[in-house]
């Protein structure tokens, strides 16, 4: 089980497509914003935060 997740809590997954790469990611919701800072963690693109949707939740 992944140390991150506390007994009760759920976590959220979102994915997006890069415009560049064109490479379907899915990550954990925490990491949304890191991933707008620095792009596209395969080619580097810039990434919108508009450009991520949500998948599911993890409990």
């Amino acid at each position: 089980m992944n140390e991150e997740l506390i007994e009760g809590n759920t976590m959220s997954t979102v994915h997006f497509t890069c415009p560049e790469c064109e490479q379907r990611l899915t990550l954990e919701e925490a990491r949304r914003a890191a991933v707008v800072a620095t792009g596209c963690p395969l080619c580097t693109a810039p990434i919108g935060a508009t450009a991520f949707e949500p998948l599911e939740r993890v409990q």
